[in-house]
């Protein structure tokens, strides 16, 4: 069996994902799973690749999750709920232009 540290976190407040993360040093890393067909798919991958294709939104989000992992290193809901309005607003234009696609 392979062990790869990993900690499962269930649905972690998004029905039919399973989310895992581990965080071996510096960096975090996390594993979004959902059945086949699950609309939360196109999200998570609009949200992606859209980051990919346009670098000024991305550094604009890098930007603020570097600010706000500082501002709130130890308050978790602090942190997420800064990056909420952000999100928000990127995913609408990520979905806008992944349909166009």
């Amino acid at each position: 069996m392979f062990k790869f540290d990993y900690r499962a976190e269930g649905e972690y407040g998004i029905k039919g994902r399973r989310y895992f993360w581990k965080y071996p040093g510096n960096h975090k890393y996390h594993i979004h799973i959902f059945e086949q067909d699950n609309t939360n798919i196109v999200r998570h991958l609009a949200f992606k690749e859209y980051l990919i294709k346009n670098k000024k939104r991305a550094k604009e989000y890098k930007n603020l999750k570097k600010l706000l992992a500082e501002k709130y290193r130890y308050n978790i809901e602090k942190y997420m709920q800064g990056k909420d309005s952000l999100i928000k607003n990127i995913e609408k234009e990520a979905l806008f232009w992944f349909k166009k696609q």
